[in-house]
């Protein structure tokens, strides 16, 4: 298994039910009453759209390499600083960001 296989395998894990993920994070769809719930979909979002290059990547297609890095987890934090999704948000950035990683190397 390649590095970015890998990689995704770990992103993939955190949208699992059945998920397997360290510490058992498991990232869900906010609901409505959420104060946060907007941002939590934006970073979901984003997170989809890794998997979507990632998947790309994968299967040898052309991708751009997404943006994520340190500004996103500086949002997480301030954004989600009383929230108790907090450190699964940061968990699903870190991931992100991993592949992100992975994939500036395969695209060089």
């Amino acid at each position: 298994m390649s590095q970015l296989e890998y990689k995704m395998v770990t992103l993939r894990l955190l949208f699992e039910p059945w998920n397997t993920a360290p510490h058992g994070t498991a990232i869900w769809e906010p609901e409505a009453s959420d104060p946060n719930a907007q941002f939590k979909r934006e970073i979901i979002a984003k997170a989809t759209a890794v998997i979507a290059t990632g998947d790309s990547a994968l299967a040898g297609s052309s991708f751009t390499v997404p943006q994520f890095g340190e500004a996103d987890f500086s949002a997480i934090q301030d954004a989600l600083a009383t929230d108790p999704e907090q450190r699964d948000f940061i968990e699903l950035a870190a991931a992100c960001e991993s592949v992100v990683r992975s994939l500036a190397r395969v695209a060089a």
